[in-house]
């Protein structure tokens, strides 16, 4: 046979032109992070598992591309760092489309909605701990200044009008004599009345009675004031979060709505620190993504998800920008979403999980 070389051009052209079509490239490079129970690590295999790595190879067999190779970043920030310089086709976890991160990288359609929630210990907390941020926090330093300045204010007048009538009582020297108004006012309003101490003048009975009335009203504030207190110091909503330190997870988009927010924020570079952080009680609460929250106190007995679900967002796959696949895979997901697979994926992975 005559050898054909124009034959042999064409085969060895076509062969490099289909393998550099998009949807045919032998694998694809995808980042992920550990984010139960989206992600897993396989302890045998070491390879991820979850409810987002299933979607992804059900997206895979849509493209009709070989097994794609996974890269395990050990957060969210780093998988986002990598997918914005090319160095991963594709990531997925359970990362939440926002607009920021929308500027240097581009994402799918959502494929799971979710939003924060709040996850505490579910123990009784340090009483000396609850004491001291009882008094020290800034509306019992408040309270006080009520109570001290409204003894002072009439203990002044009294010892005004009595310090020339009353001289044994309340003496003429202002330091002497302020100290024992000042005794007799406090005394007077909290009803202990020693009796050791008492106006005789006119006015000086008549400042009393006012003092008396007033009095009802001063530490009326004051009880009222630290009873509240006791109510702040329980967190069941978002709006509990304000005079606590509450953690959060560096780089997500929990931490990004606390720091909007006048939050007392610590941040952490795993969830397992800022867990350990709540179990040791150095901070009141940990805010993140309500799934992987729900699923941890489910497997922790020392901790509870409180309040509703807030912040709500979405997950959705991450690309480099200008990825010919982005578009193809929203076609991949919208066909899974009319067909029902996204929803029996779900309910495979979360049936135990109905809170989620």
């Amino acid at each position: 046979m005559t050898s054909r070389p124009w034959i042999v051009s064409v085969l060895i052209f076509g062969s490099l032109l289909w393998g550099c079509l998009p949807g045919v490239a032998e694998s694809l490079k995808v980042g992920t992070n550990v984010f139960e129970p989206f992600v897993f690590v396989d302890e045998i295999s070491e390879k991820p598992v979850g409810y987002s790595i299933e979607l992804w190879d059900r997206i895979e067999t849509e493209l009709e591309i070989g097994e794609s190779e996974f890269v395990v970043f050990d957060s969210v920030a780093d998988v986002l760092e990598a997918v914005e310089s090319g160095e991963v086709d594709a990531a997925i976890a359970g990362i939440t489309i926002t607009a920021q991160r929308e500027q240097t990288i581009d994402f799918s359609h959502g494929y799971y909605e979710t939003g924060l929630r709040i996850l505490v210990l579910d123990r009784p907390i340090n009483p000396i701990q609850i004491f001291s941020s009882y008094l020290f926090s800034s509306t019992t330093l408040q309270a006080f200044a009520v109570v001290f300045g409204a003894a002072l204010v009439s203990a002044h007048l009294l010892w005004f009008f009595e310090r020339r009538l009353n001289p044994e009582m309340f003496p003429k020297r202002y330091f002497p004599g302020i100290w024992e108004a000042f005794w007799w006012s406090f005394v007077t309003a909290t009803t202990v009345g020693y009796g050791d101490k008492c106006p005789q003048s006119v006015i000086g009975r008549a400042i009393a009675i006012v003092w008396m009335m007033a009095a009802i009203f001063v530490f009326a504030y004051f009880t009222a004031t630290i009873a509240s207190l006791e109510m702040r110091s329980r967190i069941e909503g978002p709006n509990d979060l304000y005079q606590h330190r509450i953690g959060a997870i560096e780089g997500t988009t929990s931490a990004s709505y606390l720091r909007s927010r006048p939050i007392q924020l610590v941040e952490f570079t795993t969830r397992e620190a800022a867990y350990q952080a709540l179990k040791q009680q150095k901070i009141r609460a940990v805010v993140s993504d309500a799934p992987t929250l729900l699923y941890r106190a489910k497997r922790d007995p020392d901790f509870r998800v409180v309040g509703r679900l807030f912040a709500k967002q979405q997950y959705g796959i991450a690309f480099p920008e200008s990825s010919p696949y982005r578009e193809r895979i929203n076609r991949i997901l919208l066909k899974l979403k009319e067909e029902g697979e996204l929803e029996a994926l779900e309910n495979r992975w979360f049936l135990n999980e109905s809170e989620l």
